[in-house]
């Protein structure tokens, strides 16, 4: 009979395979996108800067900070892999979306199995 010996998660975020240095890509893309969702609402980028102006979101910017959290995560994400690592489980099951990352639309299954010794 199977165990389940561990769990593991993270965050997704573009944040995480982009150096801070590309992070207004994410920016740009978000100025663009004309159905933001936040909080049961769409917003267009203006809408949502204009809505969120009481957080003051713009302290939070800036080279320093975002190298920071960067290095943060990374730390964070090689803590998850050393702790999968040292279990080491004979069967790991990852549950995510592809977000056409390996799958079209032409052929997105429901369920993706996939057999290996290894995966990027």
């Amino acid at each position: 009979m199977a165990r389940i010996v561990l769990g593991l998660g993270t965050s997704h975020s573009p944040q995480l395979s982009l150096s801070p240095d590309q992070w207004w890509k994410r920016a740009e893309a978000d100025r663009r996108n004309q159905a933001l969702w936040f909080g049961g609402s769409v917003y267009t980028f203006d809408q949502l800067v204009e809505a969120r102006a009481g957080r003051h979101f713009e302290n939070e910017l800036g080279a320093d900070k975002a190298n920071a959290r960067y290095t943060a995560c990374w730390k964070a994400i090689g803590a998850l892999g050393d702790t999968l690592s040292s279990v080491a489980p004979d069967v790991c099951v990852i549950v995510g979306d592809d977000q056409h990352e390996l799958f079209t639309d032409d052929n997105m299954p429901a369920i993706g199995v996939y057999w290996g010794e290894a995966i990027e």
